[in-house]
């Protein structure tokens, strides 16, 4: 199984991947800091479960490198679930990527 964590920057989706995964990705918006993909295989109730922290952002129109990043991410791979995370003290802006 494979779930993609999504959101826009800053929101804690590095911060998150990072406590389940065990990694320590470098977090935080800073230009060339996350316009890649990081993956992980963790261990869920069992079963293994492939982890993708997916690089922020704001919408997939593909308006900057990162977001070109998800799009093609998104589309080249096979992905069971997406989890956009989202940051409460901006909550609608994070539920326009839903």
């Amino acid at each position: 199984m494979r779930v993609a964590l999504i959101g826009q920057p800053n929101c804690g989706k590095s911060t998150l991947f990072n406590q389940v995964a065990g990694y320590k990705a470098e977090t935080g918006n800073f230009p060339g800091t996350t316009v890649t993909y990081t993956e992980s295989t963790v261990r869920v109730l069992g079963e293994m479960v492939e982890l993708v922290d997916l690089p922020g952002t704001y919408s997939l129109t593909a308006s900057n490198l990162a977001e070109q990043e998800v799009i093609r991410y998104l589309s080249s791979h096979e992905i069971d679930a997406v989890l956009n995370i989202v940051d409460a003290s901006h909550l609608q802006q994070g539920l326009e990527l839903t």
